[in-house]
């Protein structure tokens, strides 16, 4: 069949509508073709901007990784890096070993300071505890004894027991052992030859020889008398000699202040105040004056005896290292103690006067405000001041902590093995030498006075010393007013009643 373009335009005007759509489709395509081709390049070129900068704010991020800071006086250790999950854990539990390593290294340092622990024991030193338990810093009642109405008087009836029993401990009375002399006693302390004691044995030596050499019955020749002066002179050293042997250390209680009349302690004290004989703290040998037996004055004295103990025990280190009993004075280092001054806190303010405890040393603290000295010591360190000493450690109400006591020596040692000595008292505990004058001894006339001190040449050292005493275990032993002396801050406490 001839198909005519008369029939297919006659098919045409019959299916208009599906030459019409065929005729459309046939257009958009190409044209859809063209704007969606445009449309993708736009597209891919936004999203490939959008991602390019965030994945160039993504490169160029930074964190800071950093190790926490112990020691105020090193530099921060801390790095910039992208973040990165293994990263962060490593700092975190790097930061936790650091942080469990100081906390253990402040415990360990306390302890020792306070003579617990086996680096303390390693030294011969013991812990710090007051003689009398229950004082300081001061009684406590039972929570029975405190809901008593009449708690005030048994508070003040405990108190006045455990003050008398403080002042038997310090004094040795009562079967009590004096605790002074038990401290000299471990360093293996004590006097010369007892001059007396000495002629006496010579004299007796005499007697014997002469009457060997003569029966009686004549006098010695002038040979035998010059024979018989040199065996009674070595026989008088060889009792020196015998005698040093025995000891650790010269030293007798002459060496330590001993309390006056005008009781050491009691006298107010201006800030800035040059040191004189009243600012020395006082050893209290027969009795301790009235105003002496309060809570704060025996924890004064407390804290005293603890400071000698530390003194003391670099003595015996320094002259018989770890050995348990004396080398002998011929053998030591330290010769001599000839005088032992404890000074007493640095700014203290008056403790003796009435109602001292309250609101008097409330108004004097007021008065005298203190404040940190300016210094140029990294944050998170206590500001130092160079001219007090060598150290520039000071004491003081702001100082968080530690507390600063000194105290002065004036010995015999050996002049050729004196930094032996110097370093035993670095070591027994936090102790600093801030002042060393050297003089000459005259051995010979010492000789004359009982002082054997061996073959080695001596001098006589004067010796200035400073102590701390970290404030986190001693404070809370100390009794408020006497922290309130010292001027720290002390929060209000509800009255035993």
């Amino acid at each position: 069949m001839k198909v005519t373009a008369k029939d297919i335009l006659a098919w045409v005007k019959s299916h208009i509508v599906i030459v019409i759509s065929t005729v459309f489709i046939l257009a958009v395509l190409p044209v859809a073709f063209f704007f969606s081709t445009t449309w993708l390049k736009k597209i891919v070129k936004t999203q490939e901007e959008t991602a390019t900068k965030e994945l160039s704010a993504v490169k160029g991020a930074e964190i800071e990784y950093r190790l926490r800071q112990i020691d105020p006086s090193q530099p921060a250790i801390s790095e910039k890096n992208a973040p990165n999950a293994a990263l962060i854990e490593h700092f975190k539990k790097a930061n936790e070993k650091l942080e469990a390593t100081a906390q253990a290294a402040a415990v360990k340092g306390s302890d020792f300071n306070k003579g617990v622990g086996a680096e303390a024991a390693s030294i011969g030193r013991k812990e710090f505890k007051p003689l009398v338990d229950g004082l300081f810093p001061k009684p406590v009642l039972t929570e029975e004894q405190s809901k008593s109405a009449n708690a005030r008087d048994i508070f003040d009836e405990q108190e006045a027991l455990r003050l008398n029993d403080m002042e038997d401990a310090l004094l040795g009375k009562r079967g009590k052992a004096n605790p002074y002399g038990r401290l000299m006693a471990e360093i293996g302390a004590g006097g010369p030859l007892e001059a007396q004691r000495l002629e006496e044995t010579i004299r007796d030596m005499r007697t014997r020889e002469v009457e060997k050499i003569t029966s009686n019955a004549r006098g010695l020749t002038e040979e035998e008398g010059l024979k018989l002066k040199a065996q009674l002179q070595d026989r008088r050293l060889a009792e020196l000699q015998a005698r040093a042997r025995s000891l650790g250390v010269y030293m007798t209680m002459d060496a330590l202040t001993r309390a006056s009349s005008s009781t050491p302690g009691s006298q107010g004290r201006n800030r800035g105040r040059t040191t004189n004989e009243d600012e020395l703290s006082a050893i209290a040998f027969e009795r301790i004056a009235p105003e002496q037996l309060k809570r704060p004055q025996l924890f004064l004295k407390q804290w005293d005896l603890w400071l000698l103990s530390d003194l003391l025990t670099s003595v015996r280190l320094a002259n018989q290292g770890t050995a348990t009993s004396p080398v002998g004075i011929d053998k030591g280092v330290v010769k001599r103690i000839e005088r032992i001054e404890i000074l007493m806190p640095e700014k203290i303010l008056e403790l003796d006067k009435k109602g001292s405890g309250d609101a008097e040393l409330d108004a004097l603290q007021a008065a005298e405000p203190e404040t940190a000295p300016t210094s140029d010591v990294p944050a998170g360190m206590v500001p130092l001041d160079k001219s007090k000493s060598i150290t520039g450690r000071v004491r003081g109400g702001w100082n968080d902590v530690y507390e600063v006591r000194r105290a002065k020596l004036t010995c015999v040692v050996s002049s050729a093995r004196l930094n032996e000595f110097l370093a035993a008292i670095a070591k027994t505990n936090y102790m600093s030498v801030t002042d060393l004058d050297l003089t000459e001894v005259d051995s010979w006339a010492a000789l004359a006075d009982g002082y054997y001190y061996g073959d080695e040449h001596v001098v006589r050292a004067n010796i200035e010393i400073e102590s701390i005493w970290l404030k986190s275990w001693l404070v809370p032993m100390m009794p408020e007013e006497l922290r309130k002396a010292l001027g720290m801050k002390v929060e209000e406490a509800a009255p035993p009643a």
